[in-house]
């Protein structure tokens, strides 16, 4: 089962399954990575759906990649456009946490899922707005010819459960990084100098 939408809507359809052929001997879940996703969000909602998951390659928290992939893609951008060079590798490992810049460029670009503008320039491998094929390109959001059409984020899959801007009607974040003081530790433990973090207070990122 895919996990591109509402894990509410996903654990309904395991249970209209259910109802339409009769309650089964025993089911399993089992997957990795999105399938570990899919399989600890229907299990967490729906406690009993499932008689055992048996899960590889997932996370600590199925949604905290959203948020991290955000803060990562934040910091992408200020290495790399508003003060490209300030600071090397090592620096930049430091300040991210990663065991290396790939790892951290890896993470950045699973802000993608979050990103409702199609096409949008950024580092390499980052992919915006990521659609099925299968939906047609005119229903798809863009912020010039279609603001009001279909955002293919992770916020907007459950635009019904964590509600939507009254203004806008675009999705709910249940995150936000406000007090977040990146780079901190590594100025602490003097990774990095002041003169170099003195602009790292980047605002925060709000795709609209």
């Amino acid at each position: 089962m895919d996990s591109d939408f509402s894990r509410v809507k996903g654990a309904d359809v395991v249970l209209l399954f259910i109802e339409a052929y009769g309650e089964p001997q025993y089911t399993i879940s089992h997957g990795c990575s999105g399938g570990s996703y899919t399989s600890s969000r229907y299990t967490d909602i729906v406690p009993g759906l499932f008689d055992g998951i048996l899960i590889s390659c997932t996370f600590p928290d199925p949604l905290a990649i959203a948020i991290n992939g955000l803060d990562g893609h934040l910091l992408a951008h200020y290495f790399n456009a508003t003060a490209p060079g300030a600071l090397s590798d090592p620096q930049i490992v430091a300040v991210t946490g990663f065991k290396s810049v790939r790892a951290f460029i890896d993470l950045a670009n699973q802000a993608g899922r979050t990103d409702p503008t199609p096409g949008r320039v950024d580092i390499t491998g980052y992919v915006s707005a990521p659609f099925n094929a299968a939906v047609p390109v005119a229903q798809r959001f863009d912020p010039v010819t279609n603001p009001r059409g279909l955002r293919g984020t992770v916020f907007d899959w459950e635009r019904v459960i964590n509600g939507v801007d009254p203004t806008t009607g675009y999705a709910l974040r249940p995150f936000d990084n406000i007090g977040v003081q990146y780079g901190l530790r590594a100025l602490n433990n003097g990774s990095i100098l002041v003169q170099i973090v003195g602009v790292l207070c980047p605002a925060r990122v709000a795709h609209r």
